[in-house]
């Protein structure tokens, strides 16, 4: 029997809790923290009056791994090469060479999203890349003046050309011409000033890096790659007016199933003062709403055979249901773990070393503090306490009779050096584990 559209709803529900990235999992929470000590976001055990600072080893590593990383992707003009297999394919393996490399570097920002994707594998454990068919027209406005008739027809004939305004009067040059030889012209030559709107319309495929918290997998997939899991879901948010700019019917008042910000979205957004992607405006098209495009394999026709369905749907309307022949998103891991279609992170390998080298520097600059900032045991009766309760260069201490007899200073003993030894022995741990030294940096 053929399932309904209830039924494939439930079938994607169940899949959406068992799966990798699911809003309340470990690995949601595990990716939070790891954005966390990537901005150097306090670890929430400091005290008050002593350092807080933070080890960015998790930056310091991602920043200085992704950079090598990417340099053989962008160092010259081509991302792929098409090799020919007989001497009748070479010219079209160099057409294919071409136009990929254009459409991954140039059309479409291909140092921006290389970036993206792989600075999320190297923190996050995984990578994602979607690619899509993207069908659209480019608009411009263009002035042109003092055009001939010729130039005015054959700038009007292409369809994609619309004129918004257009003034036509004689050439002042060939009246001029005329009148300084005595001569009237009966039909003078015309000019046109126009003002055109350019419609270019263009086809190409689209590629996308895509926020890892956006993505769930399979928790049964067993390799990076998405191609053969049996689930794949990418949850984004879309307005109403960009969901029928992309052909879906939607009514203003659509119910979504949005559970508001996760954890992931709150740490993410550090620069967002607002902390919210709600519209404020109240125009029903700029509403946001949850948007699911789901790639399940199921036996929707009852044939006994799981065929890829693309699935999309808001809350409980499924706006689209069709045959697909392959799941259009690359993902790839930092560090493979076999079996598994999450790798290792940076922050999976230096997490731990980050918060002993933050505990060691904490108290490193401690001990520098008490040593510029020393306590001392006084006489309550010999001196005068307010002038111990502010320490500044220079300032007096008011004492009556002996000092020695009202002040002694506790000596702390200075530690720094064992701190310093511990900070560089981390500092080689952690280039055996991550493969990224000091001297493999590209800018001096």
């Amino acid at each position: 029997a053929r399932l309904t559209d209830e039924q494939l709803l439930a079938a994607i529900s169940a899949a959406e809790e068992t799966a990798l990235g699911s809003v309340s999992g470990a690995v949601s929470s595990d990716r939070a923290d790891a954005v966390s000590r990537y901005y150097g976001k306090p670890y929430g055990d400091e005290l008050p009056g002593r350092s807080s600072v933070v080890s960015r080893d998790v930056a310091d590593v991602v920043e200085g791994v992704v950079a090598n990383v990417v340099k053989p992707f962008v160092g010259g003009d081509q991302v792929v090469q098409f090799d020919p297999i007989g001497p009748e394919d070479e010219k079209a393996a160099e057409q294919e060479t071409d136009y990929v490399n254009f459409v991954a570097l140039e059309r479409n920002n291909g140092f921006v999203w290389l970036v993206s994707a792989i600075k999320d594998a190297l923190l996050l454990r995984a990578g994602y890349v979607k690619c899509s068919w993207e069908v659209r027209t480019d608009e411009s406005i263009e002035t042109y003046a003092g055009m001939s008739d010729e130039e005015l027809t054959l700038l009007v004939q292409d369809d994609n050309v619309e004129v918004m305004q257009h003034t036509g009067y004689p050439d002042p040059v060939a009246m001029g011409a005329a009148m300084m030889q005595g001569q009237e012209p009966t039909t003078p030559p015309m000019l046109h000033d126009v003002k055109v709107r350019l419609k270019r319309p263009t086809e190409y495929v689209r590629v996308d890096p895509v926020p890892p918290d956006e993505i769930l997998v399979s928790d049964r997939a067993r390799t990076p790659s998405v191609q053969d899991v049996d689930f794949v879901q990418h949850r984004t948010h879309k307005s109403l007016s960009e969901l029928r700019q992309a052909g879906y019917d939607v009514p203003d008042d659509i119910l979504d199933d949005d559970q508001g910000d996760t954890i992931e979205d709150q740490t993410r957004a550090r620069f967002n003062e607002g902390g919210t992607w709600e519209d404020e405006t109240g125009e029903a098209s700029r509403r946001l709403v949850l948007f699911k495009e789901s790639y399940i394999r199921i036996d929707k026709d009852g044939d006994g055979v799981a065929e890829l369905r693309r699935v999309c749907s808001v809350g409980q309307a499924i706006l689209a249901d069709e045959d697909c022949d392959i799941v259009p998103i690359a993902a790839f891991a930092g560090v493979l773990v076999p079996h598994q279609h999450l790798g290792l992170s940076v922050y999976d390998l230096v997490e731990d070393l980050a918060k002993i080298k933050t505990a060691l520097i904490r108290s490193y600059l401690d001990n520098r503090y008490l040593q510029n900032n020393g306590r001392y045991a006084v006489n309550a009766d010999l001196t005068n306490i307010d002038d111990f309760l502010v320490s500044r260069p220079g300032g007096v201490v008011r004492v009556m009779g002996d000092p020695s007899a009202a002040i002694m200073p506790l000596v702390a003993p200075d530690t720094s050096t064992g701190a310093l030894q511990g900070l560089e022995y981390l500092d080689s741990i952690r280039e055996q584990r991550t493969g990224y030294t000091r001297n493999s940096a590209g800018i001096d």
